[in-house]
């Protein structure tokens, strides 16, 4: 049982290194770009991401790792949701927007103002 979970730990290991070290340049041009590298709802960092989970859920199953596979599938979960909070605040900024424009259109009307 102690060579099979080693016998695991190993592939897992070396995936692990290989998507961190394959993630430094993207995390350098993000701390430049954005002074910091916490931004998670940055399309790069998202779509990486993604591969990130796919790498960890395909290499997972060829290995019979369910660990890998598991956190493969958290990934993707994260992303999805990240994705669909970003579609959300896009939404919420474009109606926000156009309150303010109506508004803005009501008060020039009350004032007196040419209408926009």
């Amino acid at each position: 049982m102690l060579f099979s979970t080693r016998r695991k730990e190993v592939p897992r290991t070396v995936v692990r290194t290989w998507l961190s070290a394959a993630r430094l340049p993207l995390r350098a041009v993000q701390v430049v770009a954005h002074g910091s590298d916490q931004e998670t709802e940055w399309p790069a960092v998202l779509a990486y991401e993604s591969f990130e989970a796919n790498v960890k859920q395909l290499t997972g199953s060829v290995l019979r790792d369910d660990e890998l596979v598991q956190e493969g599938r958290t990934i993707q979960a994260k992303v999805g949701q990240l994705r669909t909070a970003a579609q959300l605040e896009t939404i919420a900024e474009r109606r926000k927007a156009t309150v303010a424009q109506s508004s803005t259109r009501r008060e020039r009307r009350w004032s007196g103002g040419a209408d926009a």
